[in-house]
Parts: structure tokens; C-alpha cells; sequence
């Protein structure tokens, strides 16, 4: 595989991943805890093997509690996705998701430190720009009404911004693998406390059984999700990084298309609003997430 056919694989497989998330919150698991439990378990099944392999290093206290407390967050962060994919379309909240450089640079910039480039500002502002177009739906007296699930989008973007920084800091002297798969033991105890939560505040029963085939579709998915992570890096070791980084950013598009696509052949799994005025919202959007995400990649380098 070249690294261009990688690098485009992976926003093909996100795209598709988040379908699945959307298809299984909205028709097979209308419970977003019982997602999140049975993901963070799931992911232990990626980690532990992986673990095992590398000999189940351990880092000093510091860092195994750093690594578990990231995936513990994460798991946390996953709520607010799973709330936001209740409320809208996927296609819509795609863009959103273009606003993570934005919270990464701010987050590494107070924890580790690092340098935020003066041309990086410009992508900001194509990305805030994408979130304001696909978020907005009109205005009272001069204010500007926007769409609820922009609210749990930042708040999924901050959950997961967070980690993704203490991961980078906490990985240096350890190795990533094993990072990785601490991280994922992680995931499950944040499983176990976000379902703890949900039956203090929720009092509602939860039903922890789900059919073979959905619990198979989760699996698969979760599945999905990590491979297309590893392509990515096995892209960037194979081909250049820009470029590589820059393929990657069609994401936007991928999803407009397959939602397009469904909603044409197949309306009974996934239905979006497909109508001229709304695609063209769409199409901004996706337009300045992927022009904000090319800028800021450009001066990431």
C-alpha cells in the first residue's frame, strides 16, 4: 500500500466509523453509557494482547497514573460524542471536530510548554468559521441561536484535547505501545465509573444485555477505529508528513458524500438532511474545516 492510499483510507474509516456510532446510538443502543461500557472494555481486548507483546512493561508511578488517567477521561469525553450524535447529524459535527488542533495548541501550550505558531491563528479562524456555519440555524434580536449539540461537541473536544497532551507528555521514556495499552486499561475503568455515574444520577435501570449482532457491530467498530488510527502512522512512517497530514483532512467530504450516499440507497440505517440549503451550509463548513485543519497542519510541521 502506498502511503497515499493509506493516507486516504484514513478519513474513509473515520467517516464510517462514526456512521456505525451514529447508527448504533440512534437505533440499537439508545443508552450512551452502555456504548461507553462495552467500548472501554472492548478496547482492553486492543491494549492487553498488545501489552503482552511488549513484555507488560511498566512505567515508573507517575506515568502508569498519568496513562491510566487519559483513558479514564477519554471515556469521560465519549459521552458528550455520544450526546452530540443524538441530537444531529454527522455530517454536521464532522466540522466540529476540526476544532481539536485549536484545543490541542492551547492545552500544549499550558502543560507542556510548546510554542503556538503566529500563522497557525490564521487556521484557527477557518476553523471557528466551519463551526459557526454548520452550527448556526438563525438569530433572535441580533443573537445568534446554535444548534445543542455544538455544546457537546466542545465539550467532547476538551475531554479528549486534554488527554491526548498528558498521552504525548506521559509517552516520552515509556514507549508507545505500552502507553498505548495502559491507556486503554484506562478506557475501562472510565467505562466502569461513567456507568457508576449513570446509576447515581440516572435512575432509570440499565440494561447491560445486547443482542449478538449490535454487540458484534461495537466490536467491529472499535476495531475499525484502531485500525484507521494505525494506518495513519504507518502512512507518516512510509510517506511525507505534510502531504501525508494534508490527505488526511478530506474528512469533511467523506462523510458528506456517505451520508449522501445513505440517505439516497439506504434512508432505514442513517437519513440526513440532504436538501440544497442545507448541503450548501455543509459544504462551506466542510470547505473551511479542511482549509483551517491544511493551514494549521502547515505550521504544525
Amino acid at each position: 500500500m502506498t502511503w497515499f492510499l493509506a493516507a486516504l483510507s484514513v478519513p474513509i474509516i473515520n467517516a464510517v466509523s462514526s456512521f456505525i456510532d451514529k447508527y448504533l446510538v440512534e437505533k440499537r443502543v439508545p443508552d450512551p453509557y452502555v456504548l461507553i461500557f462495552w467500548s472501554g472494555w472492548f478496547s482492553v481486548c486492543i491494549g492487553v494482547p498488545l501489552w503482552w507483546y511488549t513484555g507488560f512493561q511498566l512505567p515508573d508511578a507517575s506515568h502508569l497514573v498519568s496513562l491510566v488517567g487519559v483513558g479514564m477521561l477519554s471515556q469521560v469525553g465519549y459521552i458528550f460524542w455520544y450526546m452530540a450524535l443524538m441530537r444531529d447529524e454527522v455530517s454536521r459535527l464532522t466540522p466540529l471536530g476540526a476544532l481539536f488542533p485549536v484545543a490541542s495548541y492551547l492545552f500544549a501550550w499550558l502543560i507542556l510548554g510548546e510554542t503556538i505558531p503566529a500563522g497557525a491563528f490564521v487556521g484557527f479562524v477557518f476553523l471557528v468559521i466551519a463551526g459557526f456555519v454548520v452550527s448556526v440555524v438563525g438569530s433572535t434580536q441580533g443573537v445568534f441561536r446554535v444548534r445543542p449539540a455544538l455544546w457537546y461537541m466542545l465539550g467532547f473536544i476538551v475531554l479528549l484535547s486534554l488527554p491526548r497532551v498528558v498521552f504525548k507528555a506521559a509517552e516520552v521514556g515509556v514507549g508507545f505501545a505500552p502507553a498505548f495499552a495502559l491507556q486503554t486499561i484506562g478506557s475501562a475503568l472510565g467505562a466502569v465509573i461513567v456507568l457508576f455515574g449513570r446509576r447515581i444520577y440516572v435512575r432509570a435501570p440499565i440494561r447491560f444485555r445486547l443482542p449478538v449482532g449490535t454487540l458484534a457491530t461495537l466490536f467491529v467498530n472499535d476495531a475499525l477505529f484502531a485500525s484507521g488510527f494505525a494506518i495513519g502512522m504507518y502512512a507518516v512512517t512510509i510517506g511525507p508528513v505534510s502531504l501525508t497530514s494534508a490527505v488526511s483532512n478530506i474528512q469533511p467530504f467523506a462523510v458528506l458524500a456517505i451520508g449522501w450516499c445513505l440517505t439516497m440507497w439506504a434512508p432505514h440505517i442513517i437519513e440526513e438532511d440532504i436538501s440544497h440549503t442545507s448541503m450548501k451550509q455543509k459544504i462551506v463548513g466542510a470547505l473551511c474545516a479542511t482549509v483551517g485543519a491544511l493551514i494549521v497542519g502547515l505550521y504544525a510541521r
